[in-house]
């Protein structure tokens, strides 16, 4: 631990190298924010005279060692170079002819010895050979080249050796390539600043969707300062995010068959490049992390996305504490180079700021996965906060404490500048059922208030019919009851302020209602011998009626007499029991309101979305708005149940036939628009098997005799 002398205090090594303010603790605040090892230099007397000759002794032996083996090794060379030249015998030359070439061509070398010497000098060493004359040198020459007394390859010496330990590194050979079983890499297209076309198609598309930097900033931080803009970890990682995305410019770029191979390679590209610099506190090191996150994310792969995730917020976290601490201050004052520099700064914090809703997008996703997001599965209370659980929303609420508005900036254009306003309008929605959802799905008492939810619903609709101004909003008409599929489309086109924007809000809107009275809706008790769909509910108890129960009550009150005591004792308790029973089969008024509402609103969303992606032609639709009205035509379709199972488990009385056949009916549509690409892209072959099957159910259930519209990795261009 640090010491503190004199009013000094001695840093740690990771401070000292970096050369920061240390507080002097194990371990410091920096070293504990960072994460990493906090350790400090302990000094040590230096050794002893005696101990030090000692070494240099042992050093010096060994050298003399390695000096004696080489002497070795030269004085057997030069005896072998002394020695006649012998040519052995060898029978398998049979030629007489080649044999008398032979012996004629060395006669003269090894009649007489070679008279050679070595002489050593300081520093360098001569030989002195008996050569005296061009034919004599021939003729050495002849002779060496036709004895196979030296081996072609020299062997290694005594010094080499010893200058090795004596030991040979071994590499081991890997089965899969002895077996051959190994698999060629796909060769990719490579084109001319392909990643900067990709680059350019994300700005003209996926960027409105969801608007998470300043399009200038980006270029002048992260393209126009590198000749190569490949070299950039940022460039390599946001193309690899956008060859996974559901887009038709990407995919008049780079064909369809090559997206994950490529995507695959500026993965690694990006990785490479952001581990030469990782533990640099930068914007580029941060936004390289956070894209590799969400190319994970676009694969469905949780785990590797949320370790890329965390070292991004582990670097966000120190920028927000150092470097973009302080508001940058709109002035308009002219162009001096202190209001260049304020500029730059206010480009820069706003695009630090805009990347907080790709944080939300990667944690929400991970959230999504582990069950964290919507109504969780039933289990004891005690288990709702486990400790794994705890972790991630701590990490969830640290990156989400602050809802960040974006500003337009002056030099954005107006499609840039309509979809920000989108993002702040549906964050303004957002903060009005924020607090329900809390109560409703997070909370412990299952008994909501009912002034909460008419309160929040009023709300909801005061913030879309009043703040949202008239150019950002449908005309009311659309949405008016009874309207059929053709009569909504052509009011939808005769809307003049109708656009992605628009949609995409209404849509949010009538999902968010949809959310608000989703937890009131009855409970479809099936039978538990319905297995087919044993995926998608849970199995129940076998339905029991209200005559039953009281007829089994009145059982147990005649074989007890105590029990009968009682139960006339606590009259109270048992009437509200009973009223609790009626309610199960008399529905309240607020079920039956949730009911209407919820498959009003689910087929809303479907028109809407469906409308966006096939009229609009938008590349992306909200895939949580579309997943959340699926849920309830799925659960309106009542798969496997026929209209006796319906009857008693007195469905009926909330359900009509056309109800479920509409049901039905917008849920093969949900996977028509799934089908467009917006989950297929990244997913694993599994979750198309799983549409592909539930679609089947909903065609046999409809009597419909057609094929099914679910193409797995074939986008429909």
């Amino acid at each position: 631990m640090a010491t503190v002398r004199k009013g000094k205090t001695v840093p740690c090594e990771g401070c000292r190298e970096r050369k920061k303010k240390c507080s002097a603790g194990q371990p410091c605040e920096r070293c504990k924010r960072l994460g990493i090892q906090c350790y400090y230099l302990k000094p040590v007397s230096p050794p002893k005279i005696e101990y030090l000759d000692s070494i240099q002794n042992q050093q010096v032996q060994l050298h003399v060692e390695v000096l004696e083996d080489i002497i070795r090794t030269m004085e057997r060379e030069m005896y072998l170079l002394k020695s006649p030249l012998l040519i052995k015998h060898d029978s398998a030359y049979a030629d007489d002819d080649f044999d008398t070439t032979v012996s004629r061509s060395i006669q003269p070398t090894t009649a007489t010895p070679a008279n050679w010497q070595l002489t050593l000098k300081q520093g360098r060493f001569s030989i002195h050979t008996d050569i005296q004359s061009y034919t004599s040198l021939l003729k050495h020459i002849e002779t060496l080249g036709t004895q196979s007394l030296y081996p072609i390859i020299k062997q290694p010496t005594l010094a080499s050796l010893s200058a090795g330990g004596g030991y040979l590194h071994r590499h081991v050979l890997s089965s899969i390539l002895r077996k051959g079983n190994y698999q060629a890499p796909k060769v990719i297209s490579q084109q001319n600043n392909l990643a900067l076309q990709l680059i350019d198609a994300y700005f003209s598309c996926r960027f409105l969707h969801r608007v998470i930097f300043h399009q200038k900033t980006f270029y002048d931080l992260f393209v126009d300062r590198r000749a190569d803009p490949e070299s950039s970890p940022v460039v390599c990682a946001l193309s690899a995010a956008v060859l996974t995305m559901h887009c038709k410019h990407a995919l008049s770029i780079v064909p369809y068959t090559e997206h994950m191979a490529l995507a695959e390679y500026y993965f690694q590209k990006s990785r490479t490049a952001v581990s030469k610099q990782f533990d640099q506190v930068s914007m580029e090191t941060m936004v390289a992390y956070l894209h590799m996150s969400l190319y994970k994310v676009n694969l469905l792969r949780p785990q590797e996305a949320n370790m890329y995730l965390e070292m991004a917020i582990r670097i966000r976290q120190i920028l927000a504490e150092d470097t973009y601490r302080l508001e940058p201050v709109y002035t308009t004052t002219k162009r001096t180079l202190k209001s260049k520099i304020q500029s730059r700064y206010m480009r820069e914090y706003e695009t630090f700021k805009r990347l907080h809703a790709g944080f939300q997008d990667a944690v929400q996703f991970i959230q999504f996965v582990n069950n964290q997001r919507g109504v969780p599965v039933k289990q004891p209370k005690h288990k709702l906060c486990n400790k794994e659980n705890t972790t991630f929303q701590k990490l969830f609420q640290s990156i989400c404490a602050e809802l960040y508005d974006p500003k337009p900036m002056p030099d954005e254009s107006k499609q840039t500048i309509r979809a920000i306003m989108k993002e702040h309008y549906i964050g303004c929605m957002v903060k009005v059922v924020g607090p329900y959802f809390s109560r409703v799905r997070f909370g412990l008492d299952d008994m909501v208030p009912l002034s909460f939810l008419l309160k929040t619903e009023e709300d909801l609709k005061q913030v879309y019919y009043h703040q949202i101004p008239l150019n950002y909003r449908l005309a009311p008409s659309i949405f008016e009851d009874g309207l059929d599929d053709t009569e909504f489309k052509h009011r939808l086109q005769e809307d003049g302020r109708c656009d992605v924007v628009s949609v995409t809000l209404a849509a949010r809107f009538y999902q968010s209602l949809l959310a608000l009275h989703e937890p009131f809706l009855p409970v479809i008790k099936r039978h538990p011998t319905i297995m087919d769909l044993s995926m998608l509910q849970e199995r129940t108890e076998p339905v029991e009626t209200t005559r039953q129960k009281k007829q089994k009550k009145k059982v147990r009150e005649s074989q007890s007499p105590a029990l009968a005591s009682l139960s006339s004792s606590n009259t109270l308790s048992s009437s509200s029991s009973d009223d609790t029973d009626d309610d199960d089969t008399v529905l309240s008024v607020h079920a039956l309101r949730a009911q209407e509402v919820c498959h009003k609103c689910s087929i809303t969303v479907v028109r809407l979305l469906e409308y966006q992606c096939t009229t609009l032609q938008a590349c992306t639709i909200p895939v949580p708005s579309l997943l959340c009205a699926w849920d309830i035509l799925m659960r309106n379709a009542c798969l496997g149940m026929t209209a006796v199972d319906l009857q008693e488990s007195d469905a009926s009385n909330y359900l009509t036939e056309r109800d479920v056949q509409l049901a039905r009916e917008y849920a093969v549509r949900c996977i028509e628009i799934l089908r467009r690409g917006y989950i297929f892209n990244g997913a694993e072959r599994g979750i198309w098997e799983y549409y592909e099957k539930i679609e089947k159910q909903l065609l046999n259930a409809l009597d419909v005799s057609m094929l099914s519209t679910v193409k797995y990795w074939e986008p429909p261009y």
